[in-house]
């Protein structure tokens, strides 16, 4: 038999399992899904944004008629877009611009990890066909999925510099900062993804004085067009959105319950080695957990709405209208939120640049009157695979079981996302 056909043979359900994924992600944009609840809605304040930017990009900077709290990139890049005439144009471009976002994640992976098997490389990408939010960010052009793709092209720079697969000049230097400066200009919250990258270019050079002063140099040079428009804005929100600036604590545990629900699936993995991890807890880890308690404790929020939170969140809101008593609610959400939070910092904890981009999130998140779960779905799952380094005595984040615990977790979330939002109609 010729090796070719023993190969496809032996691939033939990874290839099926990926065909039925990304005709399911085809499928959904035609028949207009909305896995997160905000598609239509949140569509509809696009379009009002990218009708004001045609009219010019100067003017709309201004205008009380930017229907966004993000920076402007996105609707900046759709100004040039030729199809933004018709709302279904507008749409399907940035649906088609989306379908190859996944795309520059695989060649991250091929390129940071030489030694993973294509197949596995192929499942954890198509992780994000099978995310709710990517998918409705990407068939109603929301704006979530541009920092995204950002974040992914800085990541990927920055590993074929280190690793000298480019040439180490100051040209490249130079590009890492604009392409990662991008992410921020998509939305505040990536400004992560140029610190990271600024922080680990400066410990690349931590001895040569003359390449951390030009790294420096043209990271603020990169840094320009922000100082600018806050300028304009006399703020770090669009005029029209500053008026959901304040300071909502509660963001803060419901920010870690949406992070914690996406270790889910390394909890049920790690389960047998708890005695083991609990064991491993240092006298400054008690000190971090009793901090973390009184911080949750703080931001605990109310369980009155089913507006926003996150999955959890929610969860929480369906069980407190059953059993009657928020005060019972409020402490089982407690109890878990500092649980998990635990256990994440624990297997995060080898490395503390693993906590910057989640720290950055829900601290910027607390200035905003509500956090979703669309802040950090899709990118968590580009961060567990691409950017996070756990403890190797713990976790294998490759390993076949953990990557296809993720596919069926992440298959069940779709299912039930689009059960909950079509059956209940509740808001995102």
């Amino acid at each position: 038999m010729h090796p070719q056909t023993n190969i496809f043979k032996k691939n033939f359900y990874l290839y099926l399992y990926f065909l039925i994924v990304f005709i399911s992600f085809l499928l959904g944009f035609f028949f207009n899904e909305d896995s997160s609840g905000g598609g239509l809605v949140d569509f509809e304040h696009e379009w009002i944004s990218i009708q004001e930017f045609k009219l010019g990009i100067n003017s709309a900077l201004t205008s009380m008629k930017y229907e966004s709290s993000r920076t402007p990139l996105f609707l900046i890049l759709n100004y040039f877009n030729p199809f933004n005439d018709t709302e279904y144009g507008f749409r399907f471009s940035n649906f088609i611009f989306n379908l190859f976002i996944p795309i520059s994640f695989f060649y991250l992976l091929r390129k940071k990890y030489d030694d993973l098997s294509f197949n596995l490389i192929v499942a954890i990408t198509v992780l994000l066909y099978l995310s709710p939010y990517f998918r409705t960010s990407s068939y109603w052009a929301h704006q979530e999925n541009l920092p995204v793709f950002f974040t992914i092209c800085s990541l990927l720079y920055l590993q074929l510099y280190e690793s000298n697969k480019i040439n180490r000049n100051f040209i490249h230097i130079f590009g890492i900062a604009i392409v990662s400066s991008l992410a921020f200009y998509s939305d505040q919250k990536y400004i992560f993804a140029s610190l990271f990258c600024f922080i680990k270019l400066i410990i690349l050079y931590r001895n040569n004085y003359k390449n951390i002063f030009f790294i420096c140099v043209f990271f603020f040079i990169s840094s320009l067009p922000i100082f600018y428009l806050f300028y304009l804005w006399k703020g770090i929100l669009p005029i029209q959105s500053q008026f959901r600036i304040g300071f909502y604590p509660k963001n803060i545990s419901l920010g870690l319950s949406i992070i914690s629900f996406y270790f889910l699936p390394l909890f049920l993995i790690l389960k047998n080695k708890f005695s083991e991890i609990l064991k491993s807890i240092e006298k400054i880890d008690i000190i971090f957990l009793i901090f973390l308690t009184f911080i949750i404790i703080f931001s605990i929020p109310d369980f009155q709405n089913p507006w926003g939170g996150g999955v959890i969140y929610k969860i929480f809101y369906v069980l407190n209208l059953f059993i009657n008593n928020e005060i019972i609610t409020k402490i089982i959400f407690l109890i878990f939120v500092i649980i998990s939070t635990f256990f994440i910092y624990i297997l995060l904890r080898q490395n503390i640049l693993n906590f910057f981009p989640l720290l950055i999130i829900i601290i910027l998140s607390t200035f905003i009157e509500m956090t979703y779960q669309e802040y950090f779905d899709p990118i968590i799952i580009v961060l567990l695979f691409s950017y996070f380094k756990f403890h190797d005595k713990y976790v294998d984040i490759f390993s076949k079981k953990i990557v296809f615990n993720y596919s069926l977790f992440f298959i069940f979330f779709l299912i039930f996302a689009n059960i909950y939002y079509n059956q209940f109609n509740l808001v995102n």
